[in-house]
C-alpha cells in the first residue's frame, strides 16, 4: 500500500476565508459604475471556479454586456491582487495543521483557482513563516480545477524528491472532481463555502469538521 505523504490544499474556503476581501473588491468596483452590490452569501455560492466564472455570474445577474464585464473583470483582477489580504483570515487551527504535517515529513502544497500571482501573494502574507513546498494558481500553463493538470504538475515537481503519494483537501465540487480525474484521494472540509450535502452530491465520501480532525484523519486513515 502506498503511504500518503503529500497534502495539496485548496486555498479559498479551505485554508483562508477570503470572502470578505472578494466581496469588498467586487462591490467597490460595481459601486464605481453604480451597479447594485452583491452580498457575501451570493458570492459564496459561485466561488471556487475562478474569476472568469464569478464575473460571468455577475454579468448574468445584473444584465450586463460581455465586453463591459470583461473590462470590469480586468479592473477587478488588478484591484483584488492589490487588496487580497486586507480582510481575509486563515481558519483557526490551519497554521498549526500545516506545521504538524511538515513536522512528520509531509509535503504541503496549495492548488487554487485564484490567479497565480494573487494566490502566491495571499500565501506569502498569511503563511510567511511556514515554507510551503509549492503554490500554484491559474495561469496560461495550468488550467483551473476540475482539470487535473495542477495536481499532476505538483506531483511531477515533487517527484524528484522521491516517492510522492497525494491527497487533495478542499471545500468544493471542483476540488472533488479534480481529485477524481487525477486519481488521488480527496477529503472534504465542512468549514468552507459548500455544505456537506453539496459535497455529498459531488460524490465526496470523506469529511472533516475541523483542522484537528483533519490531522488525525491524515495520520490514521492513510
Amino acid at each position: 500500500m502506498n503511504v500518503i505523504n503529500h497534502a495539496i490544499f485548496d486555498l479559498d474556503g479551505t485554508l483562508v476565508d477570503t470572502i470578505p476581501d472578494i466581496e469588498n473588491c467586487i462591490n467597490t468596483i460595481l459601486n464605481e459604475y453604480e451597479i447594485k452590490a452583491f452580498e457575501g452569501d451570493v458570492i459564496r455560492k459561485e466561488l471556487g471556479y475562478g474569476s472568469e466564472h464569478l464575473w460571468s455570474c455577475i454579468r448574468s445577474k445584473r444584465g450586463l454586456t460581455t465586453s463591459f464585464v470583461n473590462d470590469l473583470r480586468a479592473i477587478y483582477d488588478k484591484y483584488y491582487e492589490d487588496n487580497c489580504t486586507v480582510l481575509s483570515q486563515p481558519y483557526d487551527g490551519i497554521k498549526e495543521l500545516i506545521i504538524d504535517l511538515q513536522r512528520i515529513g509531509w509535503y504541503v502544497s496549495v492548488l487554487t483557482n485564484k490567479k497565480n500571482s494573487s494566490a502566491k501573494k495571499c500565501v506569502r502574507n498569511y503563511f510567511q513563516n511556514i515554507p510551503l513546498d509549492r503554490v500554484i494558481g491559474i495561469s496560461k500553463d495550468i488550467a483551473a480545477k476540475p482539470s487535473p493538470e495542477g495536481i499532476n504538475h505538483l506531483n511531477g515537481m515533487l517527484g524528484s524528491k522521491g516517492n510522492v503519494n497525494t491527497v487533495l483537501i478542499g471545500d468544493g465540487e471542483t476540488d472533488a472532481k479534480a481529485a477524481l480525474l487525477a486519481d488521488v484521494e480527496f477529503i472534504g472540509v465542512c468549514w468552507g463555502y459548500r455544505s456537506r450535502s453539496d459535497l455529498e452530491l459531488a460524490g465526496v465520501k470523506v469529511f472533516v469538521e475541523n483542522p484537528k480532525e483533519l490531522y488525525m484523519r491524515l495520520r490514521g486513515l492513510f
